[in-house]
């Protein structure tokens, strides 16, 4: 495309019900056994499909989980959280998207993204899952 001229250019992105529902379970599940607090963060106001899907998803499989103390926040006011106050968050879900941007920008808080070491899964359990 270099030295194009681009008129239009679509992205799709497949976010299944199954995927989602595993990905949010296991964060509940998580933050049940830790006895910590879950926070989602989507962008459900301006990805009117995908992010509400999810949103919709995180409220169902809380139902399940009312010991779990839960938060829904937009992307864009989750990463003023991660600057200003990042004790809030405990456990977080997110997409993939999202997780990529806001781990990068929690390591550079942490110190520096060279500073910041990515644990190895110890399970084929643990490894990321896109949804």
């Amino acid at each position: 495309m270099r030295g194009q001229i681009v008129r239009w250019l679509c992205r799709q992105v497949f976010f299944s019900r199954h995927g989602c529902e595993r990905v949010i379970r296991y964060a509940y599940e998580l933050a049940r056994r830790e006895k910590r607090s879950l926070t989602s963060i989507s962008k459900g106001n301006a990805l009117r499909y995908s992010m509400v899907f999810w949103d919709e998803i995180f409220a169902e499989i809380g139902r399940e989980y009312p010991d779990v103390e839960t938060h829904s926040l937009l992307v864009d006011a989750a990463s003023m959280f991660f600057v200003k106050d990042p004790k809030r968050f405990e456990i977080v879900v997110t997409s993939n998207l999202f997780g990529d941007i806001l781990t990068d920008l929690g390591a550079a808080i942490a110190g520096g993204m060279g500073a910041c070491r990515r644990r190895k899964p110890q399970s084929r359990a643990e490894v990321s899952v896109d949804v």
